[in-house]
């Protein structure tokens, strides 16, 4: 028995080892290959953060906006852990005029400043966007400042001396008991000399809050109109009634106001009741809350029919009245701007786009064009040297508030610079007479790329940067936009459609892009590397779609490299 379990344990033992042998030497003789895209992946992946690369070289920065980098999602983290700087895009304006001035003037920038805080504790500088640009402007704002004056009318018969002296002497005001309501007399917000302002902060019945005239002697055989210039700051509304008249009080008087604009109002008196010799006007105010401007020079009571398109009492300003009232908006702008960013906020493209995109490269204007509704031409009222004022108020309010003059870099932007050398000689020659004329110091110029490996070649941006550095001035690539186009055809091949091999392209562009601008630009002349797009869209970016590491991100970081 015992030899019998002696034997069944060595022939099992035996099997095992011979087991044992074939399973290693099979593992040895097996061999799989990684696939090619699998290498690539790994080798993608096994870099560092974008930023390690070029810190000692230049800043990287990228494009966001508030509303965007608030997600918190996957691309504010690939934001946070790659890049030293943030801007915020133009397109969709956060930093912009019309974002944040009102249509008083005032800056409301209140969703900046919680963005700027955020992300200064988390160690990014903010690139500021441009100071003055002729885009994304609260066009209705400058509009309405530039507006005519006005004129007190000939032969009126309403007596406005004590109302231009600020008082309400021999009128009757009327506001509602108990409630947040207020009247006076004061300057429109330096649009009107002087102006009657309603504030009206909730509804009421219309009658509880209106201004009533002095009693006003009249020739009840003739004809009268009332006449005057009022602005809201939202949709208003009115009425206006005459007593000793055969008016129709409730149901006449009513007249809708237009919010932003000045609007001439102006009202036929009705017939008067026999014997009549004094009569009063009234204005009730109580029907919308809002806030009511009444230009005081314009208040006319005359005889005759009134005129809508009655045009008598405006004045036009002419181009000195028109830019010293430019000029006080920009020089406003910027101080209420610095007031919120500075020191925080050290870099800024002063002017964007100053030059037109057709030879010979004048200041761009908007006379003889249909504008957008943003669309503001400050040149067009301050001239060539709206540059140098734009310089001057950003140092003045910078120091003003806390900052170090020297830390302070300002840069002309301008676009379309790569393969025109005309139009690159022009901003130069732009910039010098600023400088020369004016005493101020432009400290770079930024300028985009826009891409197409296929067409561009790398001899003209060597050639730009050149001529760039050739000024002394910082150079900054404001935004790289890459695309891709096949040999003979007309359009870009779209993102997703490119093969690896074409991306690798794209990538050994990059490469030679980020080593140009490293042997052209001296080290102190850098003022860094932005990329528009970040992640795939209409242009390649840096990540795809699928927040994985493009080639792209490969060529970056050999350019930055030297490999």
């Amino acid at each position: 028995m015992n030899n019998m379990r002696y034997s069944i344990l060595c022939t099992i033992a035996g099997a095992l080892l011979l087991l044992a042998s074939c399973s290693e030497h099979e593992v040895k003789d097996f061999q799989v290959e990684k696939p090619e895209s699998l290498v690539e992946r790994e080798k993608l992946d096994s870099y560092e953060a974008l930023n390690t690369y070029s810190s000692n070289l230049f800043k990287v920065g990228a494009f966001t906006s508030i509303a965007d980098y608030a997600k918190m999602d996957m691309q504010s983290r690939i934001l946070d852990n790659n890049f030293d700087e943030l801007i915020l895009r133009d397109d969709v304006g956060d930093m912009s005029h019309s974002t944040l001035i009102d249509n008083t003037g005032v800056l409301n920038a209140d969703n900046l400043t919680g963005f700027l805080q955020t992300i200064t504790d988390k160690g990014f500088s903010l690139f500021g966007s441009p100071l003055c640009w002729n885009e994304k402007q609260n066009a209705l704002y400058l509009n309405a400042i530039l507006a005519p004056s006005t004129k007190e009318a000939e032969n009126n018969l309403l007596d406005i001396a004590e109302l231009k002296k600020g008082s309400f002497s021999g009128w009757t005001l009327t506001t509602p008991t108990g409630k947040n309501a207020n009247i006076s007399v004061k300057s429109a917000a330096g649009v009107r000399d002087e102006g009657i302002t309603v504030v009206s902060d909730v509804e009421y019945y219309a009658w509880e809050y209106n201004l009533a005239s002095p009693k006003i002697q009249i020739d009840p055989t003739k004809q009268y109109y009332l006449a005057f210039y009022v602005k809201t700051n939202a949709a208003g509304r009115i009425r206006i009634y005459f007593d000793k008249t055969t008016y129709n009080y409730p149901k006449e008087g009513l007249v809708e106001i237009t919010p932003d604009v000045w609007q001439y109002v102006t009202i036929q008196v009705p017939g008067f009741k026999t014997g009549t010799e004094y009569f009063q006007f009234f204005i009730d105010f109580g029907y919308l809350k809002t806030t009511y401007n009444i230009d005081v020079t314009s208040f006319t009571l005359k005889e005759g029919i009134s005129d809508p398109n009655d045009k008598s009492l405006l004045v036009e300003r002419n181009a000195e009245e028109q830019a010293v009232i430019i000029d006080e908006a920009l020089d406003s702008y910027i101080s209420q701007l610095m007031s919120v960013c500075a020191p925080t906020v050290q870099s800024w493209n002063a002017i964007s786009e100053p030059l037109d995109t057709n030879p010979p490269y004048d200041l761009r204007s908007g006379k003889d064009k249909n504008l957008a509704n943003d669309e503001f031409y400050w040149s067009d009222y301050l001239g060539e040297l709206y540059l140098s004022s734009t310089i001057s108020a950003a140092r003045k309010y910078y120091t003003e508030n806390g900052g170090t003059a020297s830390d302070l870099k300002l840069f002309v932007q301008e676009t379309g610079l790569l393969d025109n050398n005309e139009k690159c000689d022009a901003l130069i020659r732009f910039i010098n007479k600023n400088e020369t004329s004016k005493g101020v110091t432009v400290d770079g110029i930024s300028t985009d790329l826009r891409i197409v490996c296929g067409l561009t070649s790398i001899e003209s941006i060597r050639s730009l940067f050149s001529k760039l550095a050739g000024t002394g001035k910082q150079v900054r690539i404001a935004n790289i936009e890459m695309s891709y186009r096949v040999g003979g055809e007309s359009t870009n091949t779209p993102v997703g459609s490119l093969t690896s091999e074409q991306q690798l392209e794209l990538a050994d562009f990059m490469k030679d892009l980020v080593k140009a601008y490293l042997n052209e630009v001296p080290a102190v002349q850098r003022g860094g590397i932005t990329f528009g797009n970040v992640i795939d869209n209409t242009y390649s970016g840096l990540w795809s779609s699928t927040f994985n590491r493009n080639f792209l991100y490969q060529g970056f970081v050999e350019g930055v490299s030297g490999n």
